[in-house]
């Protein structure tokens, strides 16, 4: 029988053309990111903080909102509704204001973690409008997953003649002309992933990530009941659960198993999901990089399990980029 070591070095050399692992992050994973706030201590919001931590909440009261302080998407979506562009300007403003200051620590964080686990075949589907894991994917020493961003990023700029998706700048380095900040996509009745360019662009992607993915993983998201047309989309694209035999997913959530299955299954294939509270707990950080060679190994060809490999649990960049440049070195 292997011990711990061989089937590390077994693990190591089983990275293959495997299906893609698709992460989906909603604002708890964020949350999870920076539990005590980004590197000035400022708060990664939920929905239902993000009046409060805005710093708007007393003019909401002023302006006859008060009853949808605790609902910014019950709250956006009624005043749109009543005609009141004030308050969505207002709104729109302080997020793009309050996001744009967000930053990482500088020691290693979950997303830095999770962004070294994935490989360039992966992806990572984020309906943040926070900055954090872009800053992570720009950070990595080694090869990193793609990512897409269905409902904007403040940290994204965007050519639309070239298609071209940059960190936030003036210019398109390929063709020069002006490249345009990332439109952020608001609460509204039915979201509509056709309001332009870069979000219809986003919105195909994440299409594509759920045709080809192999293990998804939903991360601290709660798809909210006006996206509608997103889960419909996500549904079209992976199929319908008997078909979908073959896959996992996996719920990173908080919630209860009973209330996440509710939620989504619609993609369920009988017992091929499971949840966990914590990322430290994910096939993504117990198996980083060969996260579906492992599962595939164990659970379908019926090999012996691998022993766990976790990356270290470390504040010292120098000690995790000699854990994964072992992984790195044999794809």
């Amino acid at each position: 029988m292997e011990n711990e070591t061989q089937s590390h070095e077994r693990l190591i050399c089983s990275a293959r053309n495997s299906k893609p692992v698709v992460v989906v992050l909603g604002a708890g994973a964020s949350k999870a990111c920076c539990p005590n706030g980004d590197v000035h201590g400022n708060c990664l919001p939920l929905m239902t903080e993000l009046p409060a931590v805005l710093g708007v909440t007393a003019e909401l009261v002023d302006r006859g909102w008060k009853q949808y302080i605790k609902d910014f998407e019950k709250l956006f979506i009624e005043a749109r509704k009543a005609g009141d562009d004030d308050t969505c300007t207002l709104l729109s403003k302080r997020i793009d204001e309050y996001f744009l200051t967000l930053q990482l620590p500088s020691r290693p964080t979950l997303y830095d973690m999770l962004v070294m686990s994935l490989r360039p075949k992966d992806m990572i589907i984020s309906f943040n409008w926070d900055p954090l894991i872009v800053h992570a994917r720009r950070r990595s020493p080694f090869p990193a997953p793609a990512m897409c961003f269905p409902h904007g990023n403040v940290a994204l700029s965007y050519c639309s003649e070239c298609k071209l998706v940059r960190p936030r700048s003036g210019i398109c380095p390929k063709c020069q002309h002006d490249m345009k900040p990332s439109e952020l996509l608001y609460p509204q009745p039915d979201k509509n992933y056709d309001t332009s360019p870069f979000i219809r662009d986003q919105f195909e992607l994440v299409k594509q990530g759920f045709r080809r993915a192999g293990i998804v993983t939903i991360f601290g998201y709660s798809s909210p009941s006006t996206d509608v047309f997103m889960k419909q989309a996500i549904s079209n694209a992976w199929g319908t659960p008997d078909v979908r035999d073959l896959e996992e997913i996996e719920f990173i959530d908080i919630r209860s198993e009973m209330e996440l299955y509710e939620e989504w299954r619609g993609i369920i294939h009988s017992h091929h999901y499971h949840t966990i509270p914590c990322f430290k707990d994910s096939w993504l950080n117990r198996f980083p990089r060969r996260t579906h060679e492992a599962f595939w190994d164990t659970h379908m060809d019926l090999l012996d399990p691998y022993f766990p490999m976790c990356p270290p649990e470390t504040h010292d960049w120098a000690e995790l980029r000699a854990f994964y440049a072992r992984l790195t070195n044999a794809e």
